[in-house]
């Protein structure tokens, strides 16, 4: 059985607020999760959703100030498997035109050290959604349980290209 447990931290750019609410911290991936499930022989599906669910805040940015997203993972091996973000833009309905959403792509957080940028917006947003899935894994990867931890950082001005 692997539970993944995940710290998730932040920073924040001076002046702003970064809030980050989640659902769950952790998933237990076990047998019910397999395909079929409980079957000997038998692997994960190549996208696990997750249980976490985060809803992004931000607050203290000027009106249609952009301000960029970052996140990595810290400290995990290659071999894991890959966790990716998936923005849900349309959970966020802007409020006025001076606050919203530019970019809602999904990410794959890769190890190492370069901040990847998983959502840009410009203005004071709430609750934006962000869905959690675990991407390529597989029962040979299975390394018990185990905490990962997830970086985020708010800057100002936009995402890069």
């Amino acid at each position: 059985m692997v539970r993944w447990v995940l710290l998730l931290l932040s920073y924040g750019a001076a002046g702003q607020a970064l809030v980050l609410d989640h659902t769950k911290t952790h998933t237990v991936v076990d047998g019910d999760l397999l395909s079929p499930a409980w079957t000997a022989g038998a692997d994960y599906g190549a996208t696990i959703a997750l249980d976490t669910r985060t809803f992004v805040s931000v607050l203290g940015v000027p009106p249609g100030v952009p301000w960029c997203l970052f996140a990595r993972r810290p400290n995990w091996s290659p071999a894991e498997a890959q966790i990716r973000l998936f923005p849900e833009a349309l959970s966020f309905p802007p409020s006025t035109p001076q606050s919203g959403i530019f970019v809602s792509t999904p990410v794959f957080l890769d190890v190492g050290i370069e901040m990847l940028p998983v959502l840009s917006g410009f203005g004071e947003v709430s609750q934006v959604e962000i869905q959690w899935l675990l991407q390529d894994a597989s029962v040979l990867q299975d390394m018990g349980n185990v905490d990962r931890s997830v970086l985020w950082r708010l800057v100002d001005g936009g995402c890069p290209p």
